[in-house]
């Protein structure tokens, strides 16, 4: 959701991705009180998929929402830099636009690309291109193709006056 308001593309999304800060250690406290808000989970795979993978996927109301649970550095700056904004009546909060970024670029699926793409053609220069690059190499390397796609992804909109 945090993707389609940044890119305020207007693309539906059929899930809701949630970040949950917690200490692994209390994570059976947090499955419950899932469980409790209404949300359908078993709370010892969630618990495992949790600690092996960093995130687990519930359900409330028929709606998948995917758990993460902060397991990199780059959490801790991206809480730090997160924004609250009001959607529906409601206040929320929301990764900025690099952190969006790098979290897409960490997965890195074409619709994680595409949202990208979206995310900087909305929010242009606004933007901090470079902290987004000095993150993905550090967690990535140079090398690596995420860092190829957003350099290239840079200079495309880069000629074209963004």
């Amino acid at each position: 959701m945090a993707a389609r308001w940044l890119s305020a593309s207007g693309q539906s999304t059929v899930d809701l991705d949630v970040t949950l800060f917690v200490e692994l250690n209390e994570l059976h406290r947090a499955t419950a009180i899932l469980l409790e808000s209404g949300c359908d989970l078993d709370p010892e795979a969630a618990c495992w998929q949790a600690r092996d993978r960093g995130t687990f996927r519930v359900r409330h109301s028929g709606i998948p929402i995917d758990v993460f649970v902060p397991d990199i550095p780059l959490y801790a700056a991206a809480r730090k830099r997160r924004r609250k904004v009001e959607l529906e009546g409601r206040s929320l909060w929301i990764w900025a636009p690099e952190d969006l970024i790098l979290f897409k670029l960490l997965y890195f699926r074409r619709k994680d690309e595409a949202d990208v793409e979206a995310i900087l053609s909305i929010q242009g220069q606004s933007v901090e291109r470079d902290y987004v690059r000095g993150w993905l190499i550090d967690m990535v390397g140079e090398g690596d193709p995420r860092v190829t796609f957003w350099d290239a992804l840079l200079r495309e909109i880069e000629g074209q006056g963004m």
